[in-house]
């Protein structure tokens, strides 16, 4: 039998194993009923968030191979002519795995002495990094992300719209968005060009009806909060492709993402990525994130001191042996915090087994209604 762990308040903050199948509600172990019904609450709550970093992308099928990780697409930059030579220029082990500590020596030496050798290096790992990341085709398994997709629409129309915060350049979920006839709303216009305009993600889509107005349904939210593959500048316009860009807008993987990230378009997303943590009845569901960037960590720790209704889930193939999680894990733990749960599992197997099919009503919305429910009754006596 397929199982995946779970720390959590269901499981009194103790890895357990879970059946990934769900067995029926009868059969089920007091331990995996409480998880699921906790899953299922969380994300019936008026503000559901999604962070996707590269554990995510990684549950795409391709025809040949796997989508790289950034330890893969750095293997291949290794192999440029130059790198040897700039290891030795820079002091550094050519043998090392820290593609980030690497890059940022290279981009700190050029600011502070410029080489056209090292220049010439950064300019091609950026077009591997793009090339490698462009990894999709007409041949490619999108299935996990259109499960995804139709899942999240699954959830209803809220006044609250569901929101995909995204690490990753690729395109993973405007192609099956675009598959599954989802909306978009990612910040740029709707007609050609596409310019982006922070305001847009304030609009919203109406659909009227024999003379009533109501949210139009499948709409979601993308944040690309490092940059995406058909991101360009133009004429000093942030503007948006319909195919991938020959040279993409993205934060380049280096210590700078911290400063790069506060500089336009990236602040207009880190900013609502703030904002949307700090609302009420909020759950934010982490998917495939090793907890590397520290930017990122301090956001969602700083969220959870400030907002106690906030509610998250951590969603990776490896947590239990990865010590970069202890920070979170001390705040459920130590703090006995009910807000935090892991689970040990990939992207797949989560969209299949663990994310509800449909949203429901949450614990708030039942006591709203029925308090709306003795309001009407005290006013018609």
């Amino acid at each position: 039998m397929s199982t995946f762990k779970v720390l959590s308040p269901a499981t009194n903050y103790s890895w357990q194993d879970l059946p990934l199948e769900p067995a029926p509600k009868e059969n089920q172990t007091e331990q995996e009923k409480k998880f699921r019904e906790m899953i299922a609450e969380a994300t019936k709550r008026e503000n559901l968030l999604f962070l996707l970093a590269a554990g995510a992308s990684r549950s795409v099928k391709l025809k040949e191979g796997v989508v790289p990780l950034m330890g893969d697409i750095f293997d291949e930059i290794k192999k440029h002519a130059s790198y040897e030579d700039i290891t030795k220029k820079l002091n550094v082990d050519k043998e090392s795995k820290d593609f980030e500590a690497f890059l940022s020596k290279c981009v700190f030496s050029q600011k502070v002495n410029e080489d056209a050798v090292v220049k010439k290096f950064l300019d091609d790992a950026r077009d591997i990094i793009s090339k490698k990341c462009n990894f999709l085709t007409n041949e490619s398994d999108i299935g996990v992300f259109d499960g995804f997709i139709r899942k999240l629409c699954a959830q209803g129309v809220k006044k609250t719209r569901s929101k995909i915060f995204t690490l990753n350049y690729d395109l993973c979920v405007e192609s099956s968005a675009s598959k599954t006839g989802v909306t978009l709303i990612d910040g740029f216009s709707f007609s050609f060009p596409y310019k982006f305009n922070p305001s847009y993600f304030d609009y919203d889509i109406i659909k009227r009806e024999e003379g009533e107005e109501r949210l139009l349904e499948n709409v979601i939210h993308l944040y690309k909060m490092h940059g995406s593959l058909n991101w360009s500048t133009e004429r000093g316009h942030l503007e948006k492709k319909d195919g991938v860009h020959s040279k993409p807008l993205l934060i380049f993987p280096t210590k700078d993402k911290f400063q790069n990230s506060y500089e336009h378009p990236f602040i207009e997303m880190v900013s609502r990525f703030k904002d949307n943590l700090r609302k009420k009845a909020t759950t934010l569901v982490v998917v495939g994130y090793s907890c590397g960037d520290e930017h990122i960590n301090s956001i969602i720790e700083n969220a959870l001191q400030l907002n106690f209704d906030l509610k998250i889930i951590f969603v990776d193939k490896v947590i239990s042996d990865n010590p970069k999680f202890l920070s979170f894990t001390k705040f459920s733990s130590d703090l006995n915090d009910s807000r935090i749960s892991f689970i040990e599992t990939t992207f797949d197997h989560f969209v299949k087994s663990i994310l509800p099919e449909g949203r429901g009503q949450s614990k708030e919305e039942k006591l709203l209604r029925a308090f709306a429910t003795i309001q009407q009754g005290i006013k018609n006596e």
